[in-house]
Order: C-alpha cells, then sequence, then structure tokens
C-alpha cells in the first residue's frame, strides 16, 4: 500500500437514519493509490501469452486469449466506472473550504483521474494481448495445414 498525501483535515458529516441521527468526524484524509496492480498484472499476462505463442502451443494460446478478453472486460468496466465518478468527486472537491484539506482533495482527484487512465490502458493491453494469442493460435493452426500438406506432397511425388 503507497500512501501518498496525508493531512490533518476535520469534515463533520452528518448521518441521519429513520431511527436516529448522529455526527461523524473524518479526522484524517488519505489518498491511497493502488493503480500499478491492475497495470502489473496485465503486463504479466501479456508476457505469459507471448511465452505461449512462442513455445508454438495453440491451446495456451487460446486459453491466454480467452483469460485476457474476459480481464479485459473486467478492467474496461473498472476503467468505465472509475471515468463516471470523476464529476462526483469533482463537485465534491468544489465544497472544500479548509486550505490544507482542498490541497487533499485535489490529490485525491488527481490520483481518481490517473487510475481511470491507467484502468483504460490495462484494458487496451488486455485486448491487445488476446489478440495476439488468438492470432498466433490461428497462425500455427495454419502452419499445421502448410506441414500436412507439405508432407502429403512428399509423399505423392515419392510413391506414385
Amino acid at each position: 500500500m503507497c500512501q501518498l498525501l496525508a493531512s490533518a483535515c476535520t469534515y463533520t458529516l452528518s448521518i441521519y437514519t429513520s431511527v436516529s441521527s448522529f455526527i461523524a468526524v473524518v479526522d484524517t484524509l488519505l489518498s491511497v493509490s493502488f493503480f500499478w496492480f491492475p497495470f502489473l498484472d496485465g503486463l504479466g499476462r501479456t508476457i505469459a501469452n507471448s511465452y505461449a505463442s512462442v513455445k508454438h502451443s495453440k491451446r495456451a494460446c487460446k486459453i491466454y486469449g480467452v483469460i485476457m478478453l474476459i480481464y479485459a472486460f473486467v478492467i474496461g468496466l473498472s476503467a468505465v466506472l472509475s471515468f463516471a465518478r470523476l464529476p462526483t468527486l469533482q463537485r465534491a472537491m468544489k465544497k472544500i473550504d479548509a486550505p490544507a484539506c482542498i490541497t487533499v482533495a485535489q490529490a485525491m482527484f488527481s490520483s481518481a483521474e490517473l487510475r481511470a487512465v491507467f484502468y483504460l490502458l490495462n484494458c487496451a493491453l488486455d485486448v491487445a494481448g488476446a489478440l495476439y494469442a488468438i492470432w498466433s493460435k490461428q497462425y500455427f493452426e495454419y502452419q499445421t495445414i502448410e506441414e500436412e500438406y507439405r508432407q502429403a506432397d512428399e509423399y505423392a511425388n515419392t510413391n506414385l
């Protein structure tokens, strides 16, 4: 866990329920950044795809291609949801009055923007890896067909 910035801002949050109401005081605002994990995860899967294609394993390419398409969908959905929450964060940031809290809120907003961009890049990386695996599988099948055709042609030329 990487803590980017912490500040001693006090913010009063009034919470009302049907039974009672209470006030929660938030003493610190923290901005925690986890955006490197999905990016490195996607990079690792792309390297695994490359390994499968170098070894000419059709089955491994198919498995990795399907897994990466699933990951691309999940990470792509995360990117969409991350971008969708940015306007809400921006409106909330405009309502902060304390100067120290504004600095922390701006850092949190820029971290959320950066996280959304990294999710988008990771989605593109996953799609590229999946396409590479699928194309590699098809290429290996074409190579197999070509080899079988060459062997059949060689057999026909020598035995007929």
